[in-house]
């Protein structure tokens, strides 16, 4: 694996770990449901990864014509 997709990965983490905390603070301090705020960050991280498996592809097919 490239190392600009690792590094996408690893960006998919630190959604996870931004969302997570976000929903707990407005959870505990506003009273917003955790599920609300988890629901709204896995459809991020969704996106994200289809946007990545585009440009994957996109990349996988473009070496396959030039080879």
């Amino acid at each position: 694996m490239r190392p600009e997709y690792k590094d996408k990965i690893i960006g998919i983490c630190i959604i996870i770990v931004i969302g997570v905390t976000l929903g707990l603070i407005l959870e505990f301090s506003i009273g917003i449901p955790f599920y609300f705020i988890g629901i709204l960050t896995l459809i991020i991280e969704v996106l994200y990864l289809i946007i990545i498996v585009c440009r994957f592809m996109s990349d996988y097919e473009k070496n396959r014509r030039n080879n």
